[in-house]
């Protein structure tokens, strides 16, 4: 047999195993513990479990947003559409329209949080 081996390359030493919960107790799911995402040394696990957090957030922040933005249009769309006629816009009938407008953009943007 070949040995493909480099002559002066030392072996990397296995990964350790990753750290264990403690059983759950019937009826409750496992509880997460810290360094038990993927990598070779605590180190990294600890470091891609951060990142993998910092992800999460960035999703759940970009998708906050979206949904602010599509709230706001939403309501510029209503108010557009409300007031496109000229004799909607004086009296009540205009302020009415832009409070409904904005109270269902507000609800929107209640509901992303």
């Amino acid at each position: 047999p070949i040995n493909y081996a480099h002559p002066r390359r030392q072996h990397a030493a296995p990964p350790s195993p990753p750290p264990t919960a403690p059983p759950a107790q019937p009826g409750q799911p496992a509880q997460p513990v810290a360094g038990d995402a993927t990598g070779w040394s605590m180190d990294e696990r600890l470091y891609n479990q951060i990142w993998g957090m910092f992800e999460d957030l960035a999703r759940a922040v970009a998708a906050y947003r979206s949904a602010v933005d599509f709230a706001e249009s939403r309501m510029d769309q209503e108010l557009d559409r409300a007031l496109s006629d000229p004799r909607n816009r004086i009296g009540g009938a205009g302020d009415r329209a832009r409070e409904a407008a904005r109270a269902k953009r507000d609800e929107l943007t209640s509901r992303a949080r």
